[in-house]
């Protein structure tokens, strides 16, 4: 967690050049702890598997209730009209919602494959209502890529691991019909906002125009900020990898990708069984929807701890790792 410490620090000393430094402060704070809070966790806490797992258990239970109850008020006609038509549950945007349940399939998966329980295996069915309700493009295809990349992990046991998918899928089907996939489906190819990505080609155009004139950085956490400027007309750049940039500068840039290369390793070389195989999909997951959703390092939302925590969990497994056996043991501390 080195490195992300340095992104931390980074983000505090931004306050000397923010266009907000008291919200570039809070917000450098607030990523500090969580940097804290995962890397004790990780080195600490979860050197103990069991606690691990009860831990992230505990975690995916409140994301699935959240989740359910969003399912249950919405099948219930309890929720008013949302300004897109879609689904998001009790949550604030249906990308949102999506996000968390891209996120939450693959913790509630890597759980299931630890300790395969009928219990475990229906606390998919929220997240993959969800993620069908929603119509978030991106999230099905960073769960498809997650998918993609545990079957490639798990040759030998990809027979079980489909049939499980195709059951889960099938029950989703069952209880909610096939509109909403054919929905999400039609979205693909679809134009909105003028182009085919809602309008985020533009943002994006916008985004690196910024980052441009200003390689150093507009001060951490001041996105809302610069959109109040009368040259734009949205809220989010929609990527998180652009809003970091634009944020923390071209360094915290370089800092963010040096994190998901040390990730590497631990993401091909944790043991492809119990909940590393969860564990490594949900990353893989969350790399993919990081592109398009400004969310990574976004505090005020329940995604960047789940995403973080799921990472401090991977590399727990990794450090002590033997040959036939996961993790028990500490970690490099180097991501």
């Amino acid at each position: 967690f080195f490195t992300l410490y340095l992104l931390a620090g980074l983000a505090a000393l931004s306050t000397v050049w923010s266009v907000d430094p008291a919200t570039s402060a809070s917000q450098a704070a607030a990523l500090l702890a969580l940097v804290a809070i995962v890397d004790r966790s990780s080195s600490r806490r979860w050197i103990d598997r069991s606690a691990m797992v009860a831990d992230l258990s505990l975690v995916a239970t409140v994301v699935n209730i959240a989740l359910l109850s969003g399912l249950v008020a919405y099948l219930s006609d309890a929720l008013d009209p949302t300004y897109s038509g879609r689904f998001q549950g009790y949550l604030n945007n249906p990308n949102l919602a999506a996000q968390i349940a891209a996120l939450a399939l693959w913790l509630s998966w890597g759980l299931f494959l630890e300790r395969p329980t009928l219990w475990r295996l229906a606390w998919l069915l929220p997240s993959l209502a969800t993620l069908a309700l929603a119509e978030s493009r991106t999230a099905i295809v960073a769960v498809a890529v997650g998918a993609a990349w545990s079957v490639l992990r798990a040759a030998p046991r990809a027979g079980g691991t489909l049939v499980l998918v195709a059951t889960s899928l099938g029950a989703s089907a069952l209880a909610f019909g096939l509109r909403p996939l054919t929905a999400v489906l039609s979205r693909f190819g679809s134009t909105a906002g003028g182009d085919e990505f809602s309008g985020r080609t533009f943002i994006w155009v916008d985004a690196i125009h910024l980052i441009r004139e200003n390689p150093l950085g507009y001060g951490w956490g001041t996105t809302p900020t610069i959109n109040d400027d009368a040259r734009f007309d949205f809220t989010s750049f929609h990527s998180s990898y652009l809003q970091v940039a634009i944020e923390g500068g071209v360094i915290a840039l370089l800092l963010v990708a040096a994190v998901y290369l040390l990730l590497i390793q631990p993401m091909i070389r944790t043991h492809p069984a119990g909940i590393g195989a969860g564990l490594s999909a949900l990353t893989i997951s969350a790399f993919v929807i990081d592109f398009t959703e400004s969310g990574i390092f976004g505090v005020g939302q329940p995604y960047p701890y789940l995403h973080w925590l799921a990472v401090g969990a991977l590399l727990a497994l990794y450090a002590g790792q033997k040959p036939d056996q996961p993790a028990t043991g500490r970690r490099d501390r180097s991501t």
